[in-house]
């Protein structure tokens, strides 16, 4: 499902977020954890984000992906404002970020072996904000194969593979852009379409009532 957030909305976020020392992801990523706790009552939630991985400087031109999958939890209330749930989320982020090199597949099989912890809820909700602007591609003389089920072939099974619902979202000159992807074996389409404009919604009243609380927000969530 598509979704869009315009400028005015992003600029009050991302001056909301500079007053906060927090970045535009930070700030999106908190109005998401803040709907799944209005909408599901879920405030002790997972959300799987990439990382990068690139902190150090002989990383910065290599070419290829190194990016890895982090988990960031959170314990939110609906008695917390969006200023204090923002405050959680940034500390969690800026931890994810200090571990952001320990590969994912490792984390995911220790907690299995250590304390048979059940891993999936880890992926089960995945965002990701892309902050830079992507170069044009000029593919003249190269052959070009499409290759359709790389990950199936080598029997990898990446953390967004796994999510049930996905947020994949860009910074654009016309806003914030991307989509909101979902399986239908956990989502029909009525309910993604809500989810999104509660969203929208949600990100609106907190943008310019950050100090109140969540549970006093006219949020007229579906």
């Amino acid at each position: 499902f598509p979704v869009h957030f315009d400028n005015e909305l992003i600029n009050c976020l991302a001056d909301l977020g500079r007053s906060e020392n927090c970045t535009l992801f930070m700030m999106l990523l908190t109005g998401l954890k803040l709907l799944f706790l209005s909408r599901f009552g879920q405030g002790d939630l997972c959300i799987a984000a990439p990382m990068a991985n690139r902190s150090r400087p002989m990383t910065d031109d290599m070419l290829g992906l190194i990016e890895n999958t982090t988990v960031i939890r959170t314990m939110l209330n609906k008695d917390m404002s969006f200023r204090k749930a923002l405050h959680c989320v940034r500390d969690a982020v800026l931890d994810a970020h200090a571990y952001q090199e320990l590969p994912f597949e490792i984390l995911i099989q220790e907690l299995a072996d250590t304390s048979g912890f059940d891993t999936q809820p880890l992926t089960d909700v995945y965002f990701s904000l892309v902050s830079h602007s992507e170069p044009d591609i000029n593919l003249q003389q190269l052959d070009v194969y499409r290759v359709e089920n790389i990950h199936e072939q080598n029997q990898l099974m990446l953390p967004i593979n796994s999510a049930n619902f996905m947020f994949l979202l860009k910074e654009t000159q016309d806003g914030v852009v991307g989509w909101c992807i979902y399986k239908d074996s956990q989502f029909d389409a009525d309910t993604v379409k809500a989810l999104v404009g509660d969203f929208k919604r949600l990100l609106t009243q907190v943008a310019t009532n950050s100090d109140r609380k969540l549970r006093h927000l006219d949020l007229n969530l579906s």
